[in-house]
């Protein structure tokens, strides 16, 4: 989730403390398993997925693409409040 909300928000470096093996061998997150389950086919994953309403789900996207934004007054606007 973190890793496709990187992507999604354009964001160019990410910066960390620990690698994943690090976090499961200490706390046990699976990480790992989770790695595994996205190489597999959408239809093959743990827990089960389904999908509901297709069309419904395609409106967001249909309405970010209507809007226009510049990625440059996007990140002035956030350098500019120290994000």
């Amino acid at each position: 989730m973190c890793y496709g909300a990187v992507h999604y928000a354009k964001i160019e470096k990410v910066v960390y403390a620990a690698k994943h093996a690090t976090a499961d061998s200490i706390s046990g997150f699976g990480v790992d398993k989770i790695y595994a389950e996205l190489l597999k086919d959408v239809e093959d994953r743990l827990p089960e997925h389904v999908q509901l309403l297709p069309m419904r789900g395609k409106e967001p996207f249909f309405k970010w693409e209507q809007k226009s934004y510049d990625t440059k007054d996007l990140k002035k606007s956030i350098n500019e409040k120290n994000i």
